[in-house]
Formats: C-alpha cells, structure tokens, sequence
C-alpha cells in the first residue's frame, strides 16, 4: 500500500520520496522476501539517481497495521540543520514509529533524532539520508508522535550544514493493540519545534528556530520549566507557543514556565516593524535574577511593532519583580495597535501593566492586574498605567478587565495621558487604594478626554477605602455609565467620598448603584457653581447618614434626581384612646441626619384591624428624629390597637 508522494522542489535535484507497505507478507522466512520496483518517467527519462531502503517487521498487526501518518519540508527560503516530520496523535497504543528522510547537503552523515535509532544511512555526492525507528516500544493511547533527525551531529542538531529536505513518519501499531477514542492529526508546514534547534538556553533555541523559519511560523515550546539568559527577540512575525497557561480565579496554571536568570535586559523584546504580527501564547513567565540587576520589564513591546497578540499569558508572584513594570507598551516608541487576551499578572513589578505611547489601538479582554499586598514578595503602585508626561495613549478598549488596589495610596488604573479609553465591565476591588485616579498636572497628569467605564464595579470591603473615583485634572473628562458602586468609603482623617472631583466638572455618572457604608457625601471637592452631574435611574442607597454638608446639588451645581435613603426602621404606635376630630401624641424616633425638608414615608407592618382603619396614619421629619402620628377623622372615639409601623427616610 502507497502512502503519499512527498515531493522536495528546492533541493538542488527535485527529490520525491514515498513510503510503501504490505500487511502479513508470507515469504520463506525473514530476509529471503523478494521486492521489485520499478521507476517510471518520460521517454527522455528525468530520474537520474534512485534509492530503495527495505525494512520488514515481526509482531505487527496483520489485518489493519497503519495508525497515522505525517510529512513535512523545509522552506525554500529558509533551509535549515533539523528534519522534523510533524506530529501525528495516534489512535492506538503499542506503536512502532517509522521515520524517512533525505536531504541535498552532499557528503554529510545524518544523526537519528532523540528517541530513534538509524536503521540505514548513506551520504554522497548527491545528498544524505536515512531510515529510523523508534528505540523502544511505544504504549498509551493518544500520545503525540514525530520523527526527527538532524544533518551532521546530533542533540541538539548544529547550525551548519543547512540543507532543503523531507521528512516522512508512519506509525503503525502492534498484534496487541487495544482501539481507544483519538484521531489522527497533522502538522502544518511552517511549523518547528524549539528544543529540536542548537543554543545554550531555551531562549536561544528559540531565537534559531524563528531564523529558520518563514515570516509567520510558529515556535512551539515543550511543557516544563526552562531557565534561560538569551533575550528572545522575534526578527519577523512568528507565533511562540508554550503548551499552556492560565488562570481561573486566583489560582494560575503553567505547563510552560520560562524562568529568566540573564539580568537587566527584558526576556522578551518585541520590537520594530519586522516583528508585527508577532504572538505569544500558552506562556508563564519568572525571573530569579536578584536587584539590581533584575529585568525592567518581562515583556517589552516597542518602537514601531503592530499587531501584536498576547494570548494566556501568566506572570504570578515572580520569584523577584520587574523593576519597572510587568509589561510594557511603547517605551520608547509608538506600537502600532496590540491586543490581549486572558492575561493575568500580580504582583510583578511597580506598575503591573504599563501603555506609554499607543497608536492605532490597544483591544484586551479578560486581562487581570491584581496587586496583593497581603500574600505577596512585593506590591506595585499601579495596577494600569495609561500614558506619562510624554507619551499618550490614543485609543484603548478592554473589556472584562480587573484591577486591585489594596494598600494606601495605591491606584487600580492611574490615567495621566490617554483620550478615547473604554473600560466595558470593569472590575476594581478596592481595600484601601483608588480604583480610577487621574492626576492634576503638577502630579503628572497631562491630559484625560473622553474616559468611559460602562457597567463598572467598583467594590470596598475594608472602611478605610480611598475614592472609587480621584480626578484631580480639571479638564479631565470621564464618564461612568451603569454598574455599581459597593462597600466603604471612609478613608482615615478626611471626609469620606465616593468621587473626589477638584472642579465638579470632570465627571458624569450615569445611572450607577450606588451603596455604601460610612458617613461620606457622594463628591467632595466641589466649588460652586461648578456642575457635579448625576442621572440617576439607578439606585443611590447610603448605609448611613450623609455627612454634614450634602445635599442634592452638591456646591450649587447641576441638579440631578435620585432618590436617596438616609434612614429606615421601624416603631410601635400608641394604644391610647383618640378623641373624634383630633390627633393623638407623637411617636418620636431618633434618626441622626434627618432634615426638615427631607421626606418620610411609613406603612403598617402587618396586617391592620378595623378599629385602625378608621385612623390616619401621619409621617413627618423634624432635625433628627422622625414622627409617627394617629388622627381621627371620626364621630366617635377609637382606641387602636398594638401595631408596628415601618418607617423610611429619602431625600
């Protein structure tokens, strides 16, 4: 039975090669089989050397004995040391692995790949090849297979000679195989293995396998934990794949993990137009370099490059931080649009995620910085950074992202120079820091225009939380639209607020719950008669009184509506008799806070006899207290009986 023809059209002499194979031959005994093959071509004949390499087998199946196959050539552009057939994931257990390869560099042996042993081999004039198999018997169902040699010495393949080749693989199973659930699968073309190639550390293997590849290939790493000192700097655009990374919660998971040892250099530098389109994917990151010498950043993205795609990409307590920032856009240079996609870093560095300078724009979706101060080596200062005194950030989207700012004076996102960023269901944890903050000039801040944060979260858990929201540039313009706003806000030794405003109009809120704890006003900050604006459809619901000072139109600004809860509970009426036309004594409850003009409003908490039905049942507030009061609007007498009333207060 033919397997298919694998033809090489950039060797120096056009090369195919094919792999035949017959089930349950029946010759006189081993080595006494007879194969006949014959070539065919034009009357003119274009065949001018031919090889045939026999191989026979004992304790194969006999009916079906094929499990999968798989081949593979090199690029014409771009020959190279490794003949590597792809993989193929086979459906059986009990395998044997056949390999086949050839190349046109004359006159230099080949070396089996790890795991073969050379059945034949020769070399000449017209190019080298060979015939392997694998060394020991294989088992387990679904294990990913390829065969793999090198042109000169071996583990790893060297650098020179180079050559175009082919590489064929068929795996074929045992008498004793046992059938189990899997398909066989192929590699595509344009696709190396990194520990195939030479180097001193896995980032140099990486750095040789992306030279031997066409723009657009892939590198794949193999699952482990690999320490490495070579910067890996992509020269073209290539995909980098570890076997996988990620996170559910705070708990992550790496079955690559890239640990970097060579000091004050990035581990990853991504930069230039040459690099655009580059990937990294399925990756964890450490570094165990101590200060000073530590990196700046693990990734840095730079200087020109576009299109760049992070894709579960996991740094988690590194064994030493960044200097500077976990990863970094644009240090000294624009990047030309960047996505991100399921990134989770903590506590990495100062800054966790840092864009200085975006052109185009930057896409992100589920991308995680959390900062924790409680379990970590280090903490960082800001979670996102968006632009410095210099470099701005032009258009940012991310959608479903988180922040932590758990310690004082730290900040979940610190905007200093960006316009045109949307934030879409926005998580921030607050435990002490600011979620959003954006800096007067004097502190940094240049310019914030057009900030948007639709459906937000901004979440305190501890009563010592700073401001949700800290803008301290007048002519910032932020939007915040849905969402909500839980927990405490009661920052130590100044007056609690949810939104901290310097010129009251910088802000819209549109629509936001609101609920918290603790005596604070809903802006501070607010010289009249600029416009603090709230439209308010949602609920704004304070635990607690408002702290002395708030009102509905905070310093004379733009009015806005909502209802607003200062207080609730519940009295027991009079059972004393009331005379026909009159009112009976007052039920007086304290409720600090309460002001005359405020609105009280009350309802019988169970179920009314006859007797109180012929009542009124009056609510009204004076300073401090709220009042409950019984009128008789009847001829006679009626004595009510016991009853509770529930009682609110809004404002």
């Amino acid at each position: 039975m033919p397997l298919g023809q694998t033809l090489q059209s950039a060797a120096s002499t056009p090369t195919s090669a094919q792999i035949f194979y017959a089930a349950n031959i029946t010759g006189s005994g081993l080595g006494n089989d007879t194969i006949t093959v014959t070539f065919t071509g034009p009357a003119t004949g274009i065949i001018s050397q031919a090889g045939v390499v026999a191989v026979e087998y004992s304790g194969l199946d006999t009916m079906s004995p094929l499990d999968s196959v798989n081949e593979a050539i090199s690029n014409n552009i771009s020959p190279s040391t490794v003949l590597d057939s792809g993989t193929a994931n086979p459906a059986n257990s009990n395998l044997e692995v056949f390999g086949a390869g050839y190349a046109d560099t004359a006159s230099v042996a080949m070396t089996a790949g790890s795991g073969f042993t050379i059945l034949q081999a020769s070399n000449g004039s017209w190019g080298t090849g060979l015939v392997e198999d694998n060394s020991s018997a294989i088992s387990g169902n679904n294990v990913l297979q390829r065969a793999t040699a090198c042109i000169g010495s071996g583990a790893p393949c060297p650098l020179t000679p180079t050559g175009n080749w082919l590489m064929q693989m068929a795996v074929f199973r045992g008498a004793t195989w046992t059938t189990a659930q899997g398909t066989s699968s192929t590699r595509a073309h344009g696709t190396v293995y990194a520990d195939q190639f030479p180097g001193v550390d896995i980032g140099d293997q990486i750095n040789h396998a992306i030279a031997s590849l066409p723009t657009g290939g892939e590198v794949d790493i193999s699952p482990g934990i690999f320490t490495f000192a070579t910067q890996i700097l992509p020269t073209q655009s290539v995909t980098i794949k570890g076997a996988g990374a990620s996170y559910n919660n705070l708990t992550t998971h790496c079955a690559t993990t890239l640990t970097w040892t060579g000091g004050a250099t990035a581990p990853f530098l991504i930069t230039g137009t040459a690099a655009t389109g580059t990937t990294l994917r399925d990756i964890c990151l450490n570094n165990t370099t101590a200060a000073p010498n530590n990196p700046p950043v693990f990734i840095d993205i730079d200087n020109g490059v576009g299109n760049t795609y992070l894709d579960h990409i996991v740094i988690d307590y590194p064994t030493v931080n960044a200097s500077v920032a976990g990863i970094r856009w644009g240090a000294t240079g624009p990047v030309n649009d960047s996505h991100a996609n399921n990134v989770f870093v903590r506590n990495t560095a100062p800054v966790e995620l840092q864009f200085l300078n975006i052109r185009g724009q930057f896409k992100g979706y589920n991308v995680r910085a959390v900062g924790d101060g409680y379990n970590g080596p280090i903490h960082p200062t800001n979670e996102w950074q968006l632009g410095n005194l210099t470099q701005e950030v032009h258009s940012f989207n991310c959608f479903a992202c988180d922040s932590n700012a758990d310690v004082p004076g730290e900040v979940g996102i610190l905007i200093n120079y960006a316009e045109n960023v949307n934030f879409f269901g926005l998580y921030s944890e607050q435990n002490a820091g600011y979620a959003v903050q954006i800096p007067s000039s004097l502190n940094g801040g240049i310019n914030a225009n057009a900030i948007n944060f639709y459906g937000p979260r901004f979440i305190s858990s501890i009563s010592n939380s700073s401001e949700a929201i800290d803008v301290e540039l007048s002519t910032a313009k932020v939007h915040v639209s849905g969402g909500e706003m839980l927990g405490m806000w009661t920052p130590s030794g100044v007056p609690g607020a949810l939104v901290n405003d310097i010129a009251c109009n910088a802000i819209t809120l549109d629509n936001i719950d609101i609920d918290a704890a603790g005596g604070l006003t809903l802006f501070s900050n607010f010289p009249a008669p600029s416009g603090c604006m709230l439209y308010s459809s949602g609920n704004v619901v304070f635990g607690v009184a408002l702290a002395a000072g708030s009102t509905k139109a905070p310093g004379g600004g733009s009015l806005y509506s909502y209802l607003l809860n200062t207080g609730s509970g519940q009295a027991a009426m009079t059972t004393a008799p009331i005379s026909s036309g009159t009112c009976g004594v007052a039920i007086s409850v304290a409720a600090s806070g309460v002001l005359t003009t405020d609105t009280v409003t009350a309802s019988y908490a169970s179920g009314a006899i006859s007797t109180d039905g012929q009542l009124t049942l009056n609510a009204f507030p004076t300073a401090g207290s709220i009042n409950l009061q019984y009128c008789n609007p009847t001829a006679g007498t009626v004595t009510p009986t016991a009853i509770n009333v529930n009682w609110t207060v809004t404002r």
